[in-house]
C-alpha cells in the first residue's frame, strides 16, 4: 500500500458542505458555489430565505481566537445599528462551526449574511 501524501491546503466540496449546512442551520439549503480562494474561502449558499456567505478559515491561518473576535466584532456593529453582514448562529446558537479537512486540522467556519443589517433611526 502506498502511503498517503498529507494535503496542505485544500478547497472544501460544495455539495457537501451543502449537506452539512441543511443539517446544521435553520435554512433550506438549495446549493453552494465556491468563489473566492485566498486567507479565507468564500462561498455563496443559496437557500429559500435568501443568499448568504460562507467564510471558511484553516487553523494554519486563523487561530480559533481570532475568529470568535472577528465574530464577536461584527455581531456587535449589528447590535449598535451598523449596516454589515453578520454572522447567522446555526441551530445549536453557535455562530462559528469546525470541519475536518483533509489537512488533518481543524477547519473554522462561519455563515454570514449576505443582506446587510439595517441601519435603526
Amino acid at each position: 500500500m502506498k502511503p498517503i501524501i498529507p494535503a496542505t491546503y485544500s478547497t472544501l466540496c460544495p455539495i457537501a458542505l451543502t449537506i452539512y449546512l441543511s443539517e446544521r442551520y435553520p435554512l433550506t439549503i438549495i446549493h453552494c458555489t465556491f468563489l473566492v480562494r485566498g486567507v479565507r474561502d468564500t462561498y455563496l449558499v443559496d437557500a429559500l430565505q435568501g443568499r448568504f456567505i460562507l467564510r471558511v478559515y484553516r487553523s494554519t491561518h486563523r487561530k480559533l481566537s481570532h475568529v470568535q473576535a472577528e465574530v464577536a466584532l461584527l455581531l456587535g456593529l449589528k447590535k449598535e445599528g451598523v449596516s454589515i453582514s453578520y454572522p447567522v448562529a446555526d441551530l445549536m446558537e453557535e455562530c462559528i462551526q469546525q470541519l475536518q479537512a483533509v489537512e488533518g486540522t481543524p477547519t473554522r467556519c462561519f455563515l454570514a449574511t449576505l443582506r446587510v443589517s439595517q441601519r435603526k433611526y
